[in-house]
């Protein structure tokens, strides 16, 4: 089964490049566009961007946020990518702005990094009388900050971690006396669990301080951090859920579990992101229930949202961190097989149709509260990340052909990185996973024994020399 959303989507990636470029659709003149900031997967921003043009009839431009033009014209000093930003300051915005052959309706950023810019060009659209048709969240100091919105949630009254910014190795291990083991250290603003520590032991401690405190501060270029993040360690399950809001109500596209099972990669490194189609007014649909009351504390009234939520001790939902974009991984589609829609198009729908109309409507507003049984027509799915568990020149990839032949496989991506030839290392984070695997099936049981035959089959993956 493949997972493909569009016939096109294949060679989208080439054809909406270079950025800054306005896209038509080819049957009417557009009543307003959206305006996308980094967009560069076929996946994520590729797949909204076709859909606007196709399906909604709306004009699309694309652009770039300053800090993706800088390094781009790091690997590319030929060519002045800043050209490409759009520009802050109030008249030469305008002057931008009215060159465009449609209104912008909204600001849809597909880079963690790019979002300070994208919320800050929203913001100078919006007090624009060319941005009339504007749809966008208030401005947030808490956009990507973790302990900010953590502390939005504590003045909200929503339950909330236990957490101390640390400038100092002192001030670490004094506040670290006051905590229970095991304990988390992180950056405030990072992805994909880079920098992220669980310590023990003051040692421990001190020595992951040293490495956040040092490492480069996300969105910045040579700016370390300076202070790291001590948080309470949550034992319980970790659930992702990407939801859409649209003015200010919210509605959960998916609910997936982690499996962060550590083998070998450290406790920060993705084995299976599970798709939980119904659990019966449960565990799920708490969480759901929970991440609706943070993302109303947080101001977030308009588009996609993904968002990470641990279980406490007590079973509580608690809080990890919410992005304002899209799940970076094929969740899209994956949840387009197994439910019938997706969060893409939910997003599009909020963003270009009336309201009481289209996808944002038609999902379900409550799936995971269903009674106990799975939804209505849906199957089990759930993306495997592929873990190296080797280090050296690859010699051989085994097991890529029965992975294909398993009875739930959908779609496979082995990244060329770790092709034959290849120098590699161990996995350590989702960053430095090895590809990929989507299952779907209606029998549970079957996915499952498909999900534990790959993650067995991962320890002899790669022959190295």
């Amino acid at each position: 089964m493949a997972l493909l959303f569009h016939p096109l989507l294949l060679g989208l990636a080439s054809a909406l490049h270079p950025p800054s470029s306005v896209f038509l659709p080819s049957t009417s003149s557009p009543a307003c566009g959206i305006l996308f900031i980094d967009a560069f997967s076929p996946l994520h921003s590729g797949y909204m961007q076709e859909e606007a043009l196709s399906s909604y009839g709306a004009g699309v431009v694309d652009a770039l946020s300053p800090y993706v033009a800088r390094g781009l014209s790091a690997e590319d000093p030929s060519f002045d990518h800043s050209s490409l930003v759009p520009p802050l300051d109030a008249p030469s915005l305008a002057a931008w702005l009215s060159a465009l052959p449609f209104p912008i309706s909204s600001v849809h950023c597909e880079s963690d990094a790019g979002l300070p810019f994208a919320q800050s060009l929203a913001a100078a659209i919006s007090k624009l009388p060319e941005g009339s048709l504007l749809r966008s969240s208030p401005p947030a100091q808490h956009l990507c900050d973790k302990f900010l919105q953590n502390e939005a949630l504590r003045a909200a009254g929503v339950p909330c971690v236990r957490q101390a910014v640390i400038s100092t190795e002192p001030e670490l291990l004094a506040s670290f006396a006051s905590y229970e083991p095991p304990v988390i250290l992180k950056p405030r603003v990072g992805v994909a669990s880079e920098n992220v520590h669980l310590c023990a032991t003051a040692a421990s401690l001190a020595s992951a301080f040293s490495n956040v405190r040092s490492s480069n501060k996300w969105g910045e270029y040579r700016e370390e951090a300076g202070e790291a993040l001590l948080q309470e360690f949550l034992p319980g399950a970790e659930f992702a859920v990407d939801c859409v809001s649209r003015d200010g109500q919210h509605k959960a596209a998916a609910v997936f579990v982690y499996d962060k099972t550590e083998a070998g990669c450290g406790p920060f490194a993705y084995r299976g992101t599970r798709l939980v189609a119904g659990d019966g007014g449960g565990v799920a649909a708490d969480v759901v229930d929970y991440l609706s009351r943070c993302l109303t504390a947080l101001d977030v009234r308009w588009g996609l949202t993904h968002s990470e939520v641990k279980l406490s001790a007590s079973g509580s939902p608690l809080l990890v961190e919410v992005n304002r974009r899209q799940h970076n991984a094929a969740t899209a589609p994956l949840t387009g097989a197994c439910l019938g829609y997706n969060a893409l198009d939910m997003c599009l729908s909020a963003y270009l149709d009336p309201a009481g109309e289209g996808a944002w409507e038609e999902a379900p507003a409550a799936p995971w509260a269903g009674g106990g049984a799975p939804l209505p027509g849906s199957r089990g799915g759930m993306i495997v990340h592929l873990q190296c568990l080797a280090e050296g020149t690859v010699a051989a990839v085994n097991w890529e052909g029965d992975i294909r032949a398993l009875g739930s496989f959908a779609e496979m991506e082995l990244y060329e990185a770790f092709g034959v030839g290849c120098e590699v290392e161990r996995t350590r984070t989702i960053r430095s996973d090895c590809g990929w695997v989507a299952l779907v099936n209606e029998d549970e049981g079957a996915l499952t024994e498909d999900y534990e035959r790959i993650v067995e089959w991962m320890d002899t993956m790669f022959e190295v020399e």
